[in-house]
C-alpha cells in the first residue's frame, strides 16, 4: 500500500497493519495523557523524530503523522511514541 493509501486509513493500527509491523503491537499509556507507547515486535531501521508539518521522507512516519490528531511521533528500536493534539480522541487515532 501507498503511504498515501495508508494515511487516508486514518488510524494508527491500519497504518502498522498496511506497513507490515502489525504482528505484535502493544500499547501502553505514557506519564503524559497526550502521548501514547507503541511497542513493535520489530526493530526501527532509523531513528523517527518528526512534528505535524516538517517535511519527512520516510513512508511510515509521513503515514503517523497524515493521521488527523497526531502532533508527533519519536520511534527508536523497538518502539514509537505518538502525541496527539490537546483535544485529539485516542480511540479515533488508535482504532482501526
Amino acid at each position: 500500500m501507498s503511504p498515501a493509501a495508508a494515511s487516508s486509513a486514518g488510524t494508527i493500527s491500519a497504518v502498522l497493519r498496511d506497513t507490515g509491523l502489525m504482528a505484535c503491537v502493544r500499547a501502553s499509556r505514557t506519564p503524559n495523557p497526550n502521548a501514547m507507547k507503541f511497542t513493535l515486535d520489530v526493530t526501527l531501521s532509523e531513528r523517527i523524530l518528526a512534528n505535524r508539518g516538517d517535511d519527512v521522507d520516510d513512508p511510515f512516519t509521513r503515514a503517523l503523522l497524515g493521521i488527523a490528531g497526531v502532533a508527533s511521533v519519536f520511534g527508536v528500536n523497538d518502539f514509537v511514541t505518538v502525541t496527539r493534539e490537546p483535544d485529539a480522541d485516542w480511540d479515533s487515532i488508535v482504532c482501526a
